[in-house]
């Protein structure tokens, strides 16, 4: 197993002679909404006239989706073409999966001429891959307690390693008002100008769409959108803060703003389909934090007779964390095995969440698509469907379902 350091990565990254376009790479950490971020930037910058590349980790359904360039995923040849210039300086040096696909884009985005990076932080922040970068702006979009075991089982002690991104004099945007101590104090040593929501940014709702408004250096910044954002909005306004300040509130424009809102996606984030007349939302809910999230959303968004639910999560999952925040508005659960080394089986997630549910209606399936025939056997059209959980669990019902409206 590696331990997290930068030192084996950090000295690949200098033999690759690699330069970082100047004032222009975000960095952004969280536990939750990092992706979104990402993806919202990316979409935000290209619209004003940016070539960006963005990293991405996890991936959902394949490697490809990691890098980005200029808006569209990196070809097999390009990857290839990457992994080849690390091996080719690595020498004798050992890196891990994370470290080399991270190396790789860089070399991606080298090769293809782009002036932006958008870097997604994968596990923490302080000794993840990416922080081998100095960034010129990071966004930290929340933080929860997840991988407890790697990055500390408070959230101050979590907080500490996702600021580990932060530069000296570098602004940090948060996208969410609830940051740790931990976060708050560093950014202070460090001199940080720092962006906190409904303070400095956020939005504002109208008959006519949404508008952003926020603050840089004296100057107000205001974009309008008649299209609602297809992301969660607090993780649209934290991104847009974040472009704003990277470049200047001049350059960006409510027309690119707009576009964004049109064209930023993030799969696998509560997508909804339409499937055996009901309504599905996807979403990759696999912390309490998340679930609370989540719960929040199709409070808002969705209603229905009844709720059922298929998941399936990773051995180190706070499965009964999950299950609470969730158990008010889901009427039916269908536990599904997690494949892969890291997976746990359905009776095993079940037993967890026995102690939450209580008397709940459950039952347990080994396949996604042994649950997806029982929840059609028993549901009606006005009922949902939330299938949620591991990228593994909602990435294989993303397939299932696109591959059904071919």
């Amino acid at each position: 197993m590696f331990r997290l350091q930068l030192d084996r990565v950090g000295t690949v990254w200098q033999r690759l002679h690699i330069e970082p376009p100047a004032g222009r790479v975000l960095s952004i950490a969280g536990t939750n909404g990092k992706g979104s971020c990402a993806l919202f930037c990316e979409a935000l910058l290209r619209a004003s006239g940016y070539k960006v590349g963005t990293t991405l980790s996890p991936h959902l359904s394949r490697f490809n989706e990691r890098i980005r360039v200029d808006g569209l995923e990196a070809t097999d040849q390009m990857i290839c073409e990457g992994m080849a210039a690390v091996e080719a300086v690595r020498g004798d040096v050992p890196l891990s999966y994370f470290e080399h696909a991270i190396l790789a884009a860089l070399v991606c985005f080298d090769t293809g001429g782009v002036d932006t990076w958008v870097l997604e932080v994968g596990l923490g922040g302080r000794l993840d891959a990416v922080n081998i970068v100095d960034a010129d702006l990071a966004i930290i979009s929340s933080i929860g307690l997840e991988h407890t075991a790697w990055l500390g089982d408070t959230l101050d002690a979590i907080g500490t390693e996702k600021a580990g991104i932060l530069r000296a004099k570098q602004p940090l945007v948060c996208g969410s008002p609830d940051m740790p101590n931990s976060v708050l104090a560093r950014a202070h040593r460090l001199a940080c100008p720092l962006y906190m929501p409904g303070r400095d940014f956020g939005f504002e709702r109208s008959d006519d769409g949404i508008h952003f408004c926020g603050e840089v250096s004296g100057t107000n910044c205001r974009l309008e959108s008649s299209v609602m954002p297809r992301i969660a909005l607090e993780n649209a306004a934290a991104a847009t803060m974040a472009c704003v300040r990277l470049v200047h509130p001049q350059v960006i424009s409510s027309e690119a703003f707009q576009s964004a809102c049109r064209e930023a996606f993030n799969p696998g984030r509560l997508e909804q389909f339409h499937a055996g007349g009901m309504d599905i939302v996807l979403d990759l809910a696999h912390n309490p934090s998340a679930a609370h999230f989540l719960r929040r959303q199709i409070d808002h968004q969705m209603t229905s007779a009844r709720t059922r639910a298929i998941c399936g999560f990773l051995a180190d999952k706070d499965v009964e964390g999950i299950v609470r925040e969730l158990k008010d508005c889901i009427d039916h659960w269908l536990f599904v095995d997690t494949p892969g080394a890291r997976g746990r089986g359905a009776h095993e997630v079940a037993v967890l969440a026995k102690a939450v549910l209580a008397d709940a209606l459950y039952e347990t399936h080994h396949s996604l698509e042994s649950a997806f025939h029982a929840v059609k056997g028993v549901s009606c059209a006005s009922d949902r469907l939330l299938v949620f959980g591991s990228f593994a669990t909602v990435g294989q019902a993303r397939k299932l379902l696109k591959n059904s409206q071919q």
